[in-house]
């Protein structure tokens, strides 16, 4: 029998390697794979020229070049109606409990992952982030985790009594690192003192910086899921590593800053690239995987928490852990992937259509305002032809020696196909005029009745992005940050709620899961208030 076929524990070098490839192949598929789809998105959405994309119409020199933001306006349009869903005044996600006892418990729990999430964690910019990346990329990504941190702060202090210095000495919490005595008898000190501190965080991870296993179906049960970032030595100290755990691999990674999707966001990073001379500033390439593998050589693989340093994926950690820290935000989820598809999917070539037909359309108007002439070489002055000015005179020779080019106008062509194009967004995205809040007083020959049904067809399809995007992103979000509040949390922790702080035990609560609170098809606000009346009459 091969030796490659037996169970047996893995060595630390045969460990480093297999980490090493898993990594490598993550990093290429979102280096070569998934950002350049990202990057396309993200000049999309922020209109730069299609010649940046490669893509077509591209821009001519001394032609229109102006780009429609149909991209743009799709997401300001949903992201609104999105975030009034997540952050209004009903609770999106409710934890549910599993006996009758605990039904006050489960409400606490809701009410304490919510403060949690939008007070403690500014979890409105965070979902905003989120959200922007889902809508034009197909895919956000948030992080969630217990940050153990060990801060450290510093004070200088002048002209301080003998009396002061031993009592400074003496009480113990700041460490004297420096002390010098002036002629008058007091002290000049340096102290240090550092705490070690722990709390729940949820941070927006950029797209490019999240590595996933090419061909994962789920990221639950993905071989490798992980984060890769550039952070300082400082930092990496703060975490509780020595500087000499990770010292040999300082440096950034250059292959990774040439990233796509990280240039669209660093322009200026061609220009930069001194070294800093500061140490605590520099950068280290630091990747926290989470992977499934077998270390033990039991035959069923086990999810460790792996962190390297380094472009060569030094590794400096590894424990196992019970999961992983990522969630995955999805408007439209591919069947059997780990992908989504976004509204750059929708309508990018619409955009691209909507763009040429502006373009030719403004060509067209141009020309028809300063329209090209045909003449006489011998019979007109070249110079007076091209004067522009107002009122100028042009001598002939030789009479209709100058004739205008007639240019039609196509605007009667063009704005038809403009309008055609509208209809194909709406019933692509859902979002229509009519979702945008039109009253049936508003629309000309058109009953309130048939508004009515235009806004419910409409309101359906972010409906279902609303839920998309709860059942893979805030429902999962939720749960995980339920599970660290438990394990991490105090019998004294306490949270406001209706402008009270409350105080609550957490480690107390038993296992709970999230379910989502959104109905598909649901009654609007006004149905519900007229529904209400007639129970009520």
């Amino acid at each position: 029998m091969s030796s490659a076929n037996e169970l047996k524990p893995m060595s630390i070098e045969e460990l480093e390697s297999w980490v090493q490839a898993a990594l490598t192949d993550a990093a290429d598929y979102t280096d070569h794979t998934r950002s350049p789809h990202s990057a396309e998105a993200m000049r999309y959405w922020l209109g730069h020229p299609f010649s940046e994309s490669g893509h077509s119409p591209k821009e001519e020199e001394n032609r229109s070049q102006i780009v429609d933001r149909s991209l743009h306006d799709a997401v300001n349009q949903v992201l609104p109606a999105l975030m009034r869903i997540f952050f209004g005044s009903e609770k999106a996600i409710a934890f549910t409990p599993r006996k009758l006892q605990d039904v006050e418990v489960a409400e606490q729990a809701t009410d304490f992952v919510n403060y949690l999430f939008r007070d403690k964690n500014q979890g409105y910019r965070v979902l905003l982030d989120v959200l922007q990346d889902t809508l034009i990329k197909g895919t956000g990504v948030a992080q969630v985790f217990f940050d153990e941190r060990t801060e450290s702060q510093t004070r200088e202090l002048s002209n301080v009594s003998a009396e002061a210095y031993q009592y400074i000495a003496q009480q113990g919490i700041w460490q004297i690192i420096n002390a010098e005595q002036n002629e008058d008898g007091t002290f000049e000190l340096d102290l240090s003192k550092e705490e070690n501190t722990g709390e729940i965080v949820i941070e927006s991870v950029p797209p490019e910086e999240l590595l996933i296993d090419r061909y994962s179906v789920s990221e639950d049960e993905t071989k490798l899921i992980a984060r890769r970032q550039h952070l300082r030595v400082s930092d990496l100290i703060e975490m509780g590593y020595p500087l000499e755990s990770f010292q040999d691999y300082i440096g950034p990674d250059q292959e990774y800053k040439s990233n796509e999707e990280w240039l669209l966001r660093h322009p200026t990073h061609q220009f930069h690239t001194e070294e800093d001379s500061d140490l605590a500033n520099r950068e280290v390439i630091y990747v926290e995987a989470y992977c499934r593998v077998d270390v033990l050589g039991t035959g069923r693989r086990q999810l460790r928490k792996i962190c390297t340093a380094g472009n060569a994926y030094n590794i400096i950690n590894n424990e196992p852990v019970d999961e992983h820290p990522f969630v995955l935000f999805r408007m439209q989820p591919l069947p059997h992937s780990v992908e989504g598809m976004s509204l750059y999917d929708e309508v990018g070539d619409l955009q691209r259509i909507r763009s040429a037909l502006l373009r030719n359309q403004l060509d067209s108007l141009s020309l028809s305002v300063n329209p090209r002439f045909a003449y006489l070489e011998q019979a007109v002055d070249i110079d007076a032809l091209e004067n522009t000015s107002l009122n100028a005179m042009i001598p002939m020779r030789q009479l209709g020696a100058i004739q205008p080019i007639d240019i039609p106008n196509t605007a009667s062509q063009v704005f038809p196909m403009l309008e055609y194009l509208d209809k194909i967004a709406e019933a692509r995205t859902g979002i229509s005029r009519a979702s945008q809040g039109l009253e049936a007083e508003h629309l000309q020959s058109t009953t309130r009745a048939a508004v009515e049904m235009q806004r419910g067809a409409a309101e359906a399809r972010l409906e279902l992005i609303a839920r998309n995007i709860a059942e893979t992103g805030m429902r999962p979000l939720y749960e995980k940050i339920l599970r660290l509040a438990t394990f991490h949390g105090s019998p004294e922790e306490i949270y406001q709620i209706r402008g009270q702080y409350v105080p609550v035990d957490p480690t107390s609560w038993p296992k709970m899961t999230a379910r989502v609170s959104l109905p598909l098809g649901g009654l609007d606000t006004q149905s519900k208030i007229a529904t209400y009346q007639l129970i009520l009459a």
